[in-house]
């Protein structure tokens, strides 16, 4: 529910049980990107509503993204096209994210809505043993903008193999 649909109800419900409360789960959040040495992003709720409080960078959100798809379980969830959850009904749920579903190869990760940050998008995308991650924010068109630098990304560089995100 929370990433596939991108509800915001999910957000603060796991952030509850994760950190014991919102503003817990809020400090773990703040906590990480200090871990990873991202300098440029603060979290002020769980869920990514527009706040004075909250902000970050497209660089941040990569780094963020590439940590994230180094984890087996997330790269599978973010990834999933659809699924059903099963409860007092059956739910079925469809990935929002356009990029897994339009550009060849595209697996992930989340898309976003503001008033403030208005289409965005961490996108990635695996093409002939390469993956790229983009970011995209403030935008009118994430799968345009999104698509134009994937195309960018696989056709002007050469693939380099990295080290796993710590």
């Amino acid at each position: 529910g929370l990433m596939l649909v991108s509800g915001n109800d999910a957000a603060v419900a796991i952030a509850k049980y994760v950190g014991g409360s919102e503003a817990g789960f809020v400090q773990m959040m703040n906590d990480k990107v200090r871990e990873l040495g991202l300098r440029d992003t603060h979290f002020d709720n769980s869920h990514g509503l527009d706040s004075a409080a909250h902000f970050s960078t497209p660089y941040d959100m990569a780094v963020l993204g590439r940590y994230g798809l180094a984890k087996p379980d997330f790269a599978r969830i973010v990834a999933t096209k659809q699924e059903r959850v099963d409860g007092r009904g059956a739910y079925p749920l469809r990935n929002i994210n356009r990029i897994v579903h339009n550009y060849p190869g595209g697996d992930g990760i989340k898309t976003g809505y503001t008033d403030l940050a208005k289409q965005a998008v961490v996108a990635s995308a695996g093409v002939n043993g390469s993956r790229a991650i983009v970011v995209v924010m403030r935008s009118d068109g994430y799968v345009a903008d999104a698509t134009r630098l994937f195309d960018y990304a696989f056709n002007a560089f050469t693939g380099v193999k990295l080290d796993p995100p710590v």
